[in-house]
């Protein structure tokens, strides 16, 4: 093999010919055997012989003066013969015998690797002699990765390598042939089947050694489905929150604390990942009330938060219109005394929940839209205030009234006792009234039917 951008001459015609272009075509005019070319025209054969051209022994001649040389050139400089494809011997370096600089010997190595090069058997020897590597993930195996899986392993005791580990530099736990090794890489590269050889010579030893062949199992069963299992008797649902973050203490699993158990579960839901663990282990999730979908979701989120969360509320402030948008329900730790509130709404944003439904961004179905007004939902602020307090201040003053609210003054003002609910004490009904019958507010259909029945309006 010879560079054939190496050298150039210049013919009596004055043209520039690639001497390296030259001994190329005369090899292949050589092997095919081609006499009419001009290069084995026997003037230029004589010639040839006299410089001592290895007109019928290129390849013997190839393996002499390049080849061998370059091999153990390099393994008398780096330590080791792991050649890269891409290595290029340097220039002017005395290091190298002076027809080899410039030379792409890893390109000449990588050929040979392949069978690409036919080789006598003493020349196979030869290279044999110096520790030539004919297969290059065997000699990775066997001098970097079963060596840095057995530090790791000491180091940390696992051999859950992450995938960005680099065994770092200047460490002298590490030997320096190792500095820089991407180890984590090389693992998952081993766990999608590049090593497959090297993994069935040496499976036992790696079970010996601990190492994890399906670490998405291994990360299910010791991390995924623990930390669920927590979180149900913790908040006592299974709506993991997205930003849910495993909390680094008793009682969650040790080896799951600081992790992402929001972002895995949004990955389980969209079938990316570990979908093949959980529906192994659908039972168990339907214990812990693990939610699937969307509609689950929203469901659970109506039915455990929601409807309970406005019973609570309307209890604890009865005098509030409506639920502000900023309120959140309280996250309350105190085992001494109970919550009133549902456990599976700590925390929960129960003003800006409603306020994104009443702007029409959540969907409800009709079932449960149902649900939410029947526990109290309101969709605007003026219905708020018709239903929670006019409403049954009015039915109130007509029952102590003979049914009617016809002789009810401007300015009443309901009084602070029963039969009048206490979120409508010290409310200004006569003022209401009047603004009622004088047509500024409350003329919808649904509301004037209700106020002829009490005799508000005629």
């Amino acid at each position: 093999m010879i560079e054939t951008h190496i050298g150039a001459i210049t013919s009596n015609r004055g043209e520039k010919r690639s001497l390296g272009k030259i001994v190329v075509a005369i090899r292949s005019a050589v092997t095919q055997g081609n006499a009419n070319s001009k290069y084995l025209k026997p003037f230029f054969v004589k010639e040839l012989n006299k410089i001592g051209f290895p007109l019928h022994t290129w390849t013997q001649y190839e393996f002499e003066n390049i080849t061998l040389p370059g091999v153990k050139t390099f393994h008398a400089l780096h330590g080791h013969l792991l050649i890269p494809q891409q290595f290029k011997v340097p220039s002017n370096d005395q290091n190298w015998a002076k027809q080899l600089w410039n030379f792409r010997l890893g390109y000449l190595i990588n050929r040979l690797r392949k069978g690409l090069i036919p080789l006598t058997d003493e020349q196979i020897g030869q290279l044999d002699a110096i520790g030539f590597i004919w297969k290059v993930t065997d000699a990775i195996w066997e001098r970097d990765i079963l060596p840095a899986l057995r530090i790791y392993k000491n180091i940390h005791g696992h051999l859950m390598v992450p995938t960005e580990f680099c065994v770092p530099s200047n460490c002298e736990i590490w030997p320096k042939r190792l500095w820089g090794f991407t180890l984590g890489s090389r693992v998952r590269a081993l766990r999608k089947g590049l090593y497959s050889a090297q993994l069935e010579q040496d499976h036992d030893k790696l079970i010996e050694m601990g190492f994890i062949f399906d670490v998405y199992k291994t990360q299910w069963e010791t991390k995924i489905l623990p930390s669920l299992q927590v979180f149900a008797k913790v908040y006592r649902h299974g709506d993991v929150p997205y930003k849910f973050v495993v909390p680094s203490q008793a009682p969650w699993p040790k080896e799951a604390w600081g992790m992402n158990l929001g972002t895995l579960v949004a990955h389980i839901r969209s079938k990316a990942l570990y979908r093949k663990w959980a529906q192994l282990h659908a039972e168990d999730l339907a214990e812990f009330h693990f939610v699937w979908n969307r509609e689950q979701r929203l469901e659970h989120t109506v039915r455990k938060i929601i409807v309970p969360c406005l019973r609570v509320f309307w209890e604890r402030f009865p005098h509030q219109v409506s639920i502000p948008i900023r309120f959140c329900v309280p996250d309350e730790n105190d085992s001494d005394n109970a919550s009133p509130w549902p456990d599976a709404a700590r925390g929960f944003k129960l003003g800006h929940w409603i306020s994104r439904c009443r702007s029409g961004r959540i969907a409800l179905p009709e079932d449960l839209t149902e649900e939410l007004e029947n526990a109290g939902f309101t969709w605007t602020y003026t219905e708020a205030r018709w239903q929670r307090y006019i409403l049954p201040a009015l039915e109130a003053f007509a029952a102590t009234h003979a049914g009617s609210c016809q002789d009810m003054g401007t300015r009443f003002n309901v009084p602070h006792s029963e039969p009048y609910p206490r979120q409508t004490w010290g409310l200004n009904l006569g003022g209401i009234v009047w603004h009622i019958r004088n047509g500024d507010t409350y003329a919808d259909p649904d509301k004037v039917a209700q106020l002829k029945r009490l005799k508000v309006v005629s």
